[in-house]
Formats: structure tokens, C-alpha cells, sequence
């Protein structure tokens, strides 16, 4: 969970430096792409929530998915993950 957490922080820390035009894209003003609202325990709940969606509901989904996963070769698994992203969320 702690390696979960760590990078989910420097994910969020990456994509704060970065800025864009406000109203994008033509704006006067910028913004950063992404704002810290939760903070650092936000993102430690999260990935906490997360690990466990991956832990636990994921190979069940899995499980029901398998015929899918095959006969798309694999492709399907980017659907799996936002099941997983949604559980977490």
C-alpha cells in the first residue's frame, strides 16, 4: 500500500507542473493540470482502496471475464482495469 501511495504521489506531483491556458484552450490565465484537493491522506486512502480492488475484486473479475480476455487476446484487460479503477473510486 505504501508503494501504491508513493506513486500516486509522484504521479500527482509530475502532473502539477505542468499549467495549461484557463478557459481552456484559449485562455488569459493558467492553470495547473491537475490540483492537490485531497492531499497526501486522500492518496493514501486511495491507493489503500485501490490495492485492495487489485487484491480482491480484480481476479474474480477476472474469473468471470476469462472467455473475454482470450478472445481478445488480451485486450479486454484495459477494461478490466477500469472496473478496477471504478471499484477503487
Amino acid at each position: 500500500m505504501l508503494v501504491d501511495a508513493l506513486l500516486l504521489v509522484a504521479i500527482v506531483a509530475i502532473l502539477l507542473l505542468p499549467s495549461v491556458p484557463q478557459p481552456f484552450p484559449f485562455g488569459d490565465g493558467s492553470a495547473p493540470i491537475l490540483s492537490l484537493r485531497t492531499g497526501v491522506l486522500g492518496l493514501v486512502w486511495y491507493a489503500g482502496a485501490l490495492l485492495l480492488v487489485n487484491r480482491f475484486a480484480r481476479p474474480v473479475i477476472v474469473a468471470f471475464t476469462g472467455r473475454l480476455l482470450l478472445q481478445s487476446l488480451g485486450l479486454f484487460t484495459v477494461v478490466i482495469n477500469l472496473i478496477a479503477f471504478w471499484l477503487a473510486s
